[in-house]
This record gives structure tokens, sequence and C-alpha cells, in this order.
């Protein structure tokens, strides 16, 4: 379900990890922000399926994320290489670039990727 027409958030859109193997569409999936995978390389989708995920095209990467503050929001990433699911903070930088963020095991293990929109 889309927000109202009038919702000129600039996270919304079509963003590329930095290797430019997978590139995900952010969204309102109801209230919350979603992620959804609309493309990726045929290694991204060889990698995926080694780790049990079947199709990576069509997988919700970013899901539940509610807005934080004005540039931040707060939910869950699924890392499709390792079959799991992390806690999750995305920054929007400025208009072209995005900071994921995920950690596990409480916070012990962390990573960040600055992604993309793609124009």
């Amino acid at each position: 379900m889309a927000q109202a027409s009038g919702d000129d958030n600039p996270v919304l859109g079509i963003w590329q990890n930095p290797d430019g193997t997978v590139s995900v569409r952010t969204e309102y999936c109801g209230k919350n922000l979603c992620g959804v995978v609309v493309s990726a390389s045929a290694k991204a989708q060889a990698d995926a399926r080694r780790a049990g995920v079947d199709n990576l095209v069509g997988e919700h990467l970013l899901q539940n994320f509610v807005r934080v503050d004005t540039t931040a929001w707060s939910g869950t990433a699924f890392v499709p290489d390792m079959n799991t699911h992390v806690s999750a903070h995305l920054t929007l930088i400025d208009p072209d670039h995005l900071k994921i963020s995920g950690c596990e095991l409480g916070g012990l293990v962390c990573k960040s990727q600055v992604w993309t929109k793609a124009k």
C-alpha cells in the first residue's frame, strides 16, 4: 500500500549496492518503509541460492523500517547470502547516497554499505 502521492520522502526510489550487483526499490509497505530486490546479477543470485534463497529478485531485503528522525530509519535487513535477518538502520547521507548498517550477535558484528540512487 503506497503512501499519499504528496509524500516526497527522498529515501524512496531504486538504490544500488556498492558493487552494482543488486538493486532495491524502497517503498511503503503499509505504514513502514521496505525494500524489494528489483534486479540482481547472476553472481548475487548464485550466492543467495547457495545460502538457501531460491529467488533473490522479489525478496524483501529491508523490512518494517520506521523513521527515527528526518534522515534515519530503523528496522530489519535480510542478508540473502547468509540467509539471516539483522537489526538495521538506514541513514540518508544526501539525495543520492543511502548508508545501510546492520548488526548481528547483539551488536557485536556490524557492517555498513553506502548505496547509490539509480538515475
